[in-house]
């Protein structure tokens, strides 16, 4: 399907396809609400859409109106009060957005190209991952960087937490191996 903006999601035991239609570029990453009632979406258009699943409507458009913003990640913290989205192409960062107003609460890393985000369980960090191989540890009570890793030779494209560790991982542009570290987070 050239083109296709829309949101599909299956329901496995009706079989019925939820169509969730607002994007107008390339959708870039969906995130789960922790309990499954929102999905938050991140597009190429240079929007984070959340959505209401029950209602079957997009109840928020995030976007701070700066163009050309590509918007590469989105996920939730634990306690379903932010939503964090990286951004790239304009150098604007990471963008931490209230899901229940739509309210943008804070802008980090703002003259950095951010690919990937991931909150820890407990919420208290936020994990970023640049397009220059860095992973950055931010504490989201003061929103300052407590750690930085040097992870990879190019752009994190994703990053998964455990309890224990973090995985990131990026995509070697001269070959096709996708090369990952994991980092234990005691």
């Amino acid at each position: 399907m050239p083109n296709d903006t829309a949101i599909r999601i299956w329901d496995s035991k009706t079989n019925e396809v939820l169509k969730l239609v607002g994007h107008t570029f390339s959708i870039q990453s969906m995130c789960w609400s922790s309990d499954g009632n929102l999905l938050a979406s991140s597009a190429q258009d240079g929007t984070c859409r959340i959505w209401n699943i029950e209602k079957r409507e997009c109840i928020f458009v995030l976007s701070d109106g700066n163009g050309g913003v590509h918007m590469t990640d989105v996920a939730w913290n634990s306690n379903l009060n932010l939503v964090a989205s990286s951004c790239k192409y304009t150098q604007v960062g990471v963008r931490v957005w209230n899901p229940s107003t739509g309210a943008l609460v804070t802008t980090l890393l703002p003259n950095q190209n951010t690919e990937s985000v991931a909150f820890t369980r407990d919420g208290q960090s936020l994990l970023v991952g640049d397009d220059r191989g860095r992973c950055l540890i931010i504490d989201t009570d003061t929103w300052e960087t407590k750690f930085e890793i040097e992870a990879h030779r190019g752009a994190v494209m994703d990053i998964a937490v455990s309890p224990f560790m973090l995985l990131s991982q990026h995509v070697e542009r001269t070959a096709s191996f996708t090369f990952g570290i994991c980092l234990t987070l005691n």
